[in-house]
């Protein structure tokens, strides 16, 4: 699985979902009574402030109106990869996390079960990278996204 010729090291990416009770008088639609917000994030800063360097785009896809939906994010230097809806009720969101060319790694797919509890949840997934890599890309400048 590894190349033995290089030294891997673990960093930590935060998956997870914020939420929040929408009222009733300012749902859109009746039933859409929880806003939430799924996130990709680092959890060490100097690969956040990069991140554009790290993640070349992530692709959530979300249940609306009893249907899949999809949305393509591109990351911007410092910020969270994140999307926002209302809706009424929780489901399993897949997500596919695409690194940059630099890397040479494969996507990570994974499943969110998106939670109405308190203010969300989430967890931390160690990833194997290149640490030669790491270091390269937290120096450099951060990228600008790449407009389609």
């Amino acid at each position: 699985m590894f190349n033995k010729k290089y030294i891997y090291e673990d960093v930590h990416l935060c998956v997870g979902n914020k939420h929040e009770v929408v009222p009733a008088e300012l749902q859109l639609q009746e039933g859409d009574g929880h806003r939430w917000t799924a996130f990709v994030r680092f959890v060490d800063s100097a690969m956040q402030h990069h991140i554009a360097n790290f993640i070349q785009k992530v692709e959530f896809r979300f249940l609306l109106n009893g249907r899949f939906e999809q949305q393509e994010i591109k990351p911007s230097a410092g910020t969270a990869i994140e999307m926002s809806t209302l809706s009424s009720e929780c489901f399993e969101m897949p997500i596919s996390i695409y690194w940059a060319d630099e890397l040479d790694m494969q996507p990570t797919m994974l499943k969110h079960k998106i939670s109405f509890k308190g203010a969300g949840s989430q967890r931390i997934l160690k990833i194997a990278m290149k640490t030669k890599m790491i270091a390269l890309l937290k120096r450099a400048a951060p990228k600008a996204p790449m407009m389609d």
